[in-house]
């Protein structure tokens, strides 16, 4: 199987809204649709275990959003850790962000690194009711180098060292 690169996907949905008129929430949902399944496929039943979801700003963000979503339509517990104020998100990722909202599904959103402590604390009580099923990245594209960006447009920090910076603090929530 070959996959894509960003950069490939990128032009392959812009190709796809542009000139086959496909819309970009259709997309997102299919993107989405199809990891939970595949996810499915490799990891088994999702029903009554938890899935943790990184969501960054964007369109990647608003995949994992499509995830949470069909995770929870298969009895998964998804919980969304957001990297970004939620409330900022725009387009098809504001979308998906109404609809995980009025699905009341659990929501955390790491503003800085203050609230690592808390992260941690929240996702080793996650993995005590039972075993983490997956922990989805959906923060950014390769080409953005895992930094974030705050509303000036500016680098911020790498999002990834937030991620394992929730699971360190001497006590790693996904690990054995």
């Amino acid at each position: 199987m070959k996959l894509a690169t960003a950069a490939e996907m990128q032009r392959l949905d812009r190709t796809a809204i542009e000139e086959f008129n496909i819309p970009g929430i259709v997309l997102m949902e299919n993107a989405g649709r199809g990891t939970v399944e595949f996810m499915v496929r490799e990891l088994g039943p999702v029903r009554d275990r938890p899935v943790i979801i990184f969501a960054g700003p964007g369109n990647n963000g608003g995949d994992g959003l499509v995830i949470a979503r069909h995770l929870h339509q298969r009895g998964g517990r998804p919980v969304i850790f957001f990297l970004v104020d939620p409330e900022r998100l725009q387009g098809d990722a504001a979308a998906n962000f109404r609809i995980v909202r009025r699905l009341r599904l659990p929501l955390h959103i790491i503003a800085d690194a203050a609230d690592l402590d808390a992260v941690a604390e929240k996702i080793a009580g996650i993995r005590a009711g039972a075993p983490v099923w997956s922990l989805v990245d959906a923060i950014f594209p390769e080409t953005a180098a895992g930094w974030t960006f705050p509303g000036n447009g500016q680098p911020d920090r790498p999002a990834p060292q937030r991620v394992r910076l929730a699971g360190d603090r001497g006590r790693h929530p996904l690990g054995p």
